[in-house]
């Protein structure tokens, strides 16, 4: 029997459903090598009386099935590029590509559509709602997107017990640990079965021990769901455990490192 929603609140979560026309084009780009691609992304923000450039004409591709490091220190732009490449934030110039489709160019309904089929989240702060179940905020994408409960509940429940919290599905967030936040975190970002996991510093509020689990976690369901990656942080030892990292300093790609090879 399906679990009761925290009193009526979610009923309120607007539903959409994905137009049946942008997800076929977005199938039908699926064999392309190349996830995500910018073209001379530059993102700049207004200061005092002149502007800061976060970004600078940075060229960049992400291959299928890879998982890339982005390093730097605090400010160096990093949270930036990730908001760019996720859609939630659109650049000064240049251009993003999600395969052949030119993300800067869709309007916000047909960009949320490609977010909602494509692309996933997860954050330092595990941005759970404290007043719902494990299981409620894993579903809640769902629901959101217009899935049945009864759908919603069952692939919210697979993927709590993939990240080894089956017994704590109907705990409050805020009765779980900084780790349980981050599977459960974990787990709502792969519900919807996306193609491209961005994290930003997602072990970043974590003790080391925690948060090698995390790590760990993460790379079993990056190779499970076959994920493209992007991940924010400041873990030199997660870093390298990636296919490739990228250094971003003064608003420039620094220098990159594949594999144990580095590149200036």
């Amino acid at each position: 029997m399906p679990i009761p929603m925290a009193s009526t609140e979610l009923a309120k979560f607007p539903t959409r459903k994905v137009d049946a026309h942008a997800s076929l084009e977005l199938r039908m780009d699926s064999d392309s090598s190349t996830v995500l691609r910018t073209s001379g992304l530059t993102e700049r923000y207004p200061s005092g009386g002149g502007e800061i450039t976060v970004l600078a004409d940075l060229d960049l591709e992400i291959s299928r099935g890879e998982r890339l490091a982005l390093t730097g220190e605090s400010g160096a732009g990093k949270t930036t590029l990730l908001y760019l490449l996720g859609g939630l934030d659109r650049p000064t110039s240049g251009k993003i590509f999600f395969g052949s489709i030119e993300m800067t160019s869709l309007n916000g309904d047909a960009l949320g559509d490609l977010r909602n089929q494509k692309l996933a989240f997860v954050w330092q702060q595990s941005s759970l709602l404290p007043e719902f179940t494990a299981l409620e905020n894993v579903s809640m994408p769902l629901r959101i997107r217009g899935v049945s409960g009864a759908d919603a509940e069952r692939r919210a429940k697979d993927r709590l017990t993939e990240v080894g919290l089956a017994a704590r599905a109907t705990h409050r967030a805020g009765e779980l640990s900084g780790g349980e936040q981050q599977r459960v975190a974990l787990a709502r970002a792969l519900v919807t079965e996306p193609e491209v996991l961005l994290a930003d510093e997602p072990t970043g509020n974590l003790d080391n021990q925690t948060g090698e689990r995390i790590i760990s976690l993460i790379e079993e369901l990056h190779l499970r769901h076959g994920l493209t990656s992007v991940i924010v942080t400041h873990n030199s030892a997660f870093a390298a455990r990636c296919d490739r990292v990228l250094e971003l300093r003064e608003a420039h790609f620094a220098g990159a490192t594949m594999k144990g090879r580095s590149y200036v």
